[in-house]
């Protein structure tokens, strides 16, 4: 395991959200980076698996996308949807994990349940990606917002 000095940082403008991005198909991936980079995230797209689990643990993103086939077959690593299911739940509330899927459908929160991630958006529905993503976001926040506020009164965050 790398030491805290071998992750490099990623220098990022103030104001902008980290997003990391596991999508196998480079095709797919250019199009989400390009799409979520005009609406101001800075999105980082590590170069596997490995890469994956080190910027997760040392640049806090906010908010975490997956493709459904992220990992190789056969990978000895664990994906970074199955490192986050491992998760303490008080921790796991401080990002948000979307799923990309190709036969879920996107918005459909018992998948969403059943997958252990805040939201599934289907591939066919990339353009609409940032708007989606903003959408559930807010949801979040706003259903997170009282047990968040009731920590912090109790000095627990």
């Amino acid at each position: 395991m790398p030491s805290y000095g071998d992750v490099p940082f990623d220098l990022i403008e103030e104001g902008k959200e980290k997003l990391l991005l596991l999508e196998s198909l480079e095709e797919r991936r250019e199009k989400i980076r390009d799409i979520l980079a005009g609406e101001g995230y800075h999105v980082l797209v590590p170069a596997g698996e490995e890469a994956a689990l080190e910027k997760f643990r040392f640049q806090e993103c906010s908010v975490i996308l997956a493709g459904e086939h992220s990992r190789p077959e056969g990978a000895g690593t664990p994906s970074i949807l199955d490192y986050i299911r491992r998760i303490p739940s008080g921790e796991r509330r401080r990002f948000f994990v979307v799923l990309l899927s190709e036969t879920l459908p996107t918005m459909d929160s018992m998948a969403a349940f059943r997958q252990s991630v805040n939201l599934v958006v289907n591939y066919e529905n990339l353009d609409q990606l940032p708007g989606i993503l903003r959408r559930a976001q807010v949801a979040h926040d706003e259903q997170y917002a009282v047990l968040r506020e009731s920590l912090r009164r109790a000095g627990r965050i």
